[in-house]
């Protein structure tokens, strides 16, 4: 089985962070986001050396992070760092102190964390069971629980990379992007890429045409997701994701990197700042946003009436209003469409898909797959 792939594309689908750790190195990870600052090798370097077959942690700043061992390939999958809420400056303090980093790099470190979706201890284990079936066949995963402490000797050894070109502010080219994505600012990201725009000349990005494809591959997809949870119609940002894949096949220099890059980039910043004048509730906006969150979870309107803090009777009736469908009906397409990618893109069951997804039973699952799709999920041995 190709770990690497998979992971890659778990990454790109559940929006995590996962590491592949053999003999306390980190062997692969997320390559789709700015470094932590050395968290995640600090994490690792502090684990015991022996780990049980399936664990999760927790450290005393609120960090959590589960693993699994992976039969026959003498390593380890790592889901982390991850917060249960958003990470805070205080908190982002806190670790920063732990790896001893400067004060000033703790609100990148913040930023960085914040770029993924909360996640609980519940929904961390999840996500492990899930992979632990998919990857070892163990249909029964049972956790061990972990006691924490920071290695003392460990210290980052981060140092921010060099642009090769542009100007030589510290500003960090993914950091912005995001964050001009996320709160839909189209000008300024135009602005941005105008005056600020380099590449960074990392061994581990960027060093021929072949890497500059799979980067922006990668980016394209994990960008479009940030759309998707600010709460874009994913049936708007698909045919784009398609488009510029085909775009970036193309590429053949820097150039082609950075007109493309910021095609896609600005497209769906466009999508974001559009959501405010074309949904005439913010409700929609926050629904959007819960379920998409959500997705690998038992999901009802009853539980996003109660997480957002509304009447499950007004929650429905305004958001029917404002998109036309039920909740349940979004809930239901939003599973359908992830479910769909998940059957094509791997190589799992039907039964599989319907319970990382939240599925009572294969048979409801089937049910609302062909009231959505409009034929039965095809199997895949």
């Amino acid at each position: 089985m190709d770990y690497h792939l998979l992971q890659q594309q778990f990454i790109d689908a559940a929006g995590f962070p996962v590491l592949n750790v053999r003999n306390g190195e980190i062997i692969s990870g997320d390559t789709l986001r700015q470094p932590d600052f050395g968290l995640s090798q600090a994490l690792v370097a502090s684990l015991p050396k022996s780990l049980p077959r399936a664990w999760t942690l927790v450290t005393p700043e609120g960090v959590l992070a589960g693993g699994i061992e992976l039969s026959g390939a003498d390593s380890q999958l790592i889901l982390g760092p991850l917060f249960a809420f958003e990470c805070t400056l205080p908190m982002a303090r806190r670790l920063a102190h732990r790896i001893y980093l400067p004060d000033l790099m703790a609100s990148s470190l913040q930023r960085s964390m914040n770029r993924f979706s909360p996640c609980d201890m519940k929904k961390l284990q999840n996500y492990l069971r899930f992979l632990n079936h998919l990857l070892n066949d163990e249909t029964e995963t049972e956790f061990s629980f972990l006691e924490f402490h920071w290695a003392d000797a460990y210290r980052s050894e981060f140092v921010p990379p060099e642009p090769v070109m542009g100007g030589g502010d510290d500003l960090n080219i993914e950091d912005n992007v995001l964050y001009f994505i996320r709160s839909g600012k189209e000008k300024d990201l135009v602005r941005f890429f105008n005056e600020k725009l380099f590449i960074y000349d990392s061994p581990d990005h960027l060093t021929n045409v072949r890497q500059i494809r799979r980067y922006l591959l990668g980016a394209n997809m994990y960008l479009s997701r940030v759309a998707v949870q600010a709460g874009v119609d994913p049936e708007m940002i698909n045919p784009l994701v398609d488009h510029f894949g085909e775009r970036i096949e193309t590429i053949i220099s820097r150039e082609d990197f950075n007109h493309v890059f910021m095609e896609f980039t600005r497209q769906y910043a466009h999508l974001v700042a559009r959501l405010e004048t074309d949904s005439a509730s913010p409700l929609v906006r926050r629904i959007h946003r819960y379920v998409q969150a959500h997705l690998y979870e038992p999901l009802s309107l009853a539980d996003v009436a109660e997480s957002l803090g509304y009447s499950k009777s007004y929650l429905c009736a305004e958001y029917k209003k404002a998109a036309g469908e039920t909740v349940t009906h979004y809930i239901q397409r939003s599973k359908i469409r992830e479910a769909r990618n998940l059957l094509e893109t791997h190589r799992i069951s039907v039964g599989q898909a319907a319970e990382a997804l939240g599925f009572s039973d294969s048979a409801y699952f089937i049910k609302v797959y062909k009231k959505i799709e409009g034929t039965t999920p095809g199997h895949r041995s």
